[in-house]
């Protein structure tokens, strides 16, 4: 009996850490760019680039102009980009997480600068939220 409760304590315990680090994960409060409203790592409905993530591929690559020196030394990689997706769906806050080269990044941050996402939704409005993108970038 004393271990059926120890058990039921034990799960008890965990499922409320559970709950609490879940809820602390929601949103973020940040002061980027001088703004203090919340910049949410997950919402109910996550923003999406008109015709999904194959457009998305689609646009960067027929956008991206590959950096001379990275083409003639034949420079690739795999790139991780950060950014805020704001209420009006542009790209604000843009910053490599994993570099690839410092001029690929600088590339794919200019056009990641052009792009326009329908926004995420919370609560029936639009909301700020980090997006992370990864890529493989290859000189074809």
């Amino acid at each position: 009996m004393k271990s059926a409760l120890l058990i039921l304590a034990a799960f008890v315990t965990c499922r409320f850490a559970i709950a609490q680090s879940d809820s602390a994960m929601v949103f973020t409060v940040s002061k980027l760019a001088n703004d203090t409203s919340l910049i949410y790592t997950f919402a109910e409905k996550m923003p999406e680039y008109p015709g999904g993530d194959a457009e998305l591929m689609r646009y960067i690559r027929s956008t991206m102009q590959y950096p001379q020196m990275e083409k003639d030394n034949h420079i690739s990689g795999k790139v991780i980009i950060r950014f805020v997706i704001e209420k009006d769906g542009t790209v604000s806050n843009t910053t490599v997480t994993k570099s690839a080269s410092p001029g690929i990044d600088r590339e794919v941050m200019r056009v990641l600068k052009t792009l326009r996402f329908t926004p995420a939704i919370q609560q029936g409005k639009p909301v700020r939220v980090y997006y992370n993108l990864p890529m493989y970038i290859d000189f074809k």
